[in-house]
């Protein structure tokens, strides 16, 4: 009766808090500013994708974040919630645009843009290579939601013994191109070993 009482007389929790807990329980982290931009893309992909986990509503977001900001971060998130009189006004949308111009600048994703049209296979697997493709595709993303353009850019940077059977089998299906140059490059690999294993 009297845990009764006194859960009756308690105080409700600020939301924002029980998120934060819930948040950190699943890997939320601080963001302290001093990082590359790397790090940044990090954290904010990870807040965002936390949020949506965790269903949290719009107007509760914009808290949820700036309680992980710490040492330069909140220092810089300060100046910018001050030139606000109505703190209601700081959607989630004006969080992310003046988050992306301090830490997440349109110079370094033009740069991983760039590193994306210029990826090529080199000395990596086709399972490597892909995987390296899915990383840095977010940065040309009007380029690869058309299935058949993205096919086509991730067969131009192909080895070349792989590329020149693959064009030929026109695939236009991302995951049929990806096992057919991966078992591509299985076969050539053991054509490889055999060839060595009879000369030795």
């Amino acid at each position: 009766m009297l845990t009764q009482a006194l859960s009756r007389t308690e105080q409700p929790r600020e939301p924002s808090l029980s998120y934060a807990d819930q948040a950190t329980r699943i890997g939320a982290t601080d963001f302290d500013g001093d990082g590359d931009p790397a790090v940044a893309e990090e954290w904010i992909e990870r807040m965002e994708w936390t949020m949506r986990v965790m269903a949290v509503p719009q107007d509760h977001r914009v808290t949820l974040a700036t309680f992980f900001l710490a040492r330069n971060a909140r220092h810089w998130w300060e100046s910018i919630r001050r030139r606000y009189q109505d703190p209601s006004a700081i959607t989630w949308q004006v969080f992310r645009a003046a988050f992306d111009i301090q830490y997440y600048p349109l110079a370094y994703q033009n740069m991983k843009m760039e590193e994306f049209l210029q990826l090529e296979q080199g000395v990596l697997t086709v399972l490597e290579y892909e995987k390296k493709f899915h990383e840095l595709s977010k940065y040309c993303i009007p380029l690869v939601q058309d299935e058949r353009k993205k096919c086509q850019l991730f067969t131009r940077g192909l080895k070349a013994f792989i590329r020149d059977i693959v064009i030929g089998q026109r695939l236009t299906n991302f995951e049929d191109l990806v096992m057919s140059a991966s078992l591509i490059e299985s076969s050539q690999m053991m054509v490889r070993r055999r060839g060595d294993s009879r000369r030795r």
